[in-house]
C-alpha cells in the first residue's frame, strides 16, 4: 500500500512540474507573440496594406537577386510555401486554377501565380482600409458580404506567419459582431 501512495505522490510531483513548464512556456510565447506584435508596429504596420507589403520586404529578403516586382515576390515567396499555399486553396476556392485535362504542375504554377496576383490585388485595393493592425490584437479583419476572399487570404498569411488576428463579422454598416 504505501509503494502505492509513493507511486501517486511521484505522479502528483510530475504532473505539478510539467503544469509549472508549460505555464512557463506559455509566458515565454505571450511574451514573444507582444514582442512581435511591437515590431511589426514599429516596422510600420498599420493595416491590410502594409502587413503585406511588409511580408513582400520579407520574402525578398529570402531570395537576394531575385525578382524585383512585389507580385513577382509573393509569386515566388508562394511557390517555396506549399503550407500556406494549401491553406489559401482551401480557404478561397476561387483562386485556384483548375483543369482535369491540364498537367497537375502546370495547373499548381498558374495557380500560385494566380495567388501572387490575388495579394498584390489586395494591396492596390481601398476596399483593404477596414482592415487594422493593433499591437493588442495584431491584424483585425473585417469580413463584410463581398470581402469574404480578401480576409480568408489575409487570415492564412497572418496563420502561416505567425501573427495574431481576428476576424470581425459586419452584417451592415452599423451592425458588427466578433
Amino acid at each position: 500500500m504505501t509503494a502505492r501512495a509513493d507511486e501517486v505522490t511521484a505522479k502528483r510531483e510530475e504532473a505539478k512540474c510539467l503544469a509549472l513548464e508549460l505555464l512557463g512556456t506559455s509566458n515565454k510565447l505571450h511574451k514573444t507573440e507582444r514582442m512581435l506584435l511591437r515590431a511589426l508596429s514599429t516596422a510600420g504596420v498599420v493595416n491590410a496594406r502594409s502587413f503585406l507589403e511588409y511580408i513582400a520586404g520579407l520574402w525578398k529578403k529570402d531570395t537576394p537577386g531575385g525578382p524585383g516586382k512585389r507580385q513577382d515576390i509573393f509569386k515566388e515567396g508562394l511557390s517555396t510555401r506549399p503550407d500556406l499555399v494549401e491553406c489559401l486553396r482551401r480557404q478561397v476556392p476561387s483562386w485556384v486554377i483548375a483543369d482535369p485535362k491540364g498537367d497537375p504542375k502546370e495547373m499548381e504554377a498558374k495557380t500560385v501565380d494566380n495567388m501572387a496576383s490575388q495579394i498584390e490585388a489586395i494591396i492596390k485595393s481601398s476596399n483593404n482600409d477596414i482592415h487594422h493592425f493593433d499591437t493588442v490584437t495584431g491584424l483585425v479583419l473585417h469580413r463584410t458580404g463581398h470581402n469574404g476572399p480578401m480576409v480568408e487570404s489575409l487570415a492564412c498569411i497572418a496563420q502561416f506567419m505567425g501573427v495574431p488576428y481576428c476576424i470581425v463579422e459586419k452584417k451592415d454598416d452599423d451592425d458588427t459582431r466578433a
